[in-house]
């Protein structure tokens, strides 16, 4: 498909190949900051996106504290 994918403040645990393009007959790229892969691989092509590319604004989070973030707020949370 040609996409441009932009992977920030990210981790990644127990996966082999954390970021990759294939099954399409135009490869994507992937532009990657702030991403823990865990030992796992990026086998994707570098992309050129950056986060001035983007239309609007956001906070990114931090690689370091996603985690404790989302382990903290995911799953089943409704208390009665």
């Amino acid at each position: 498909m040609g996409a441009e994918v932009l992977v920030e403040s990210t981790v990644f645990e127990n996966a082999k190949k954390a970021l990759i393009s294939k099954d399409s007959k135009t490869t994507g790229n992937i532009s990657v900051n702030d991403v823990d892969l865990g030992g796992s691989t990026n086998d994707a092509p570098k992309g050129s996106i950056s986060k001035s590319d983007i239309p609007y604004e956001y906070t990114l989070l931090g690689a370091s504290a996603v985690k404790s973030a989302v382990v903290g707020a995911a799953g089943q949370t409704l208390e009665l």
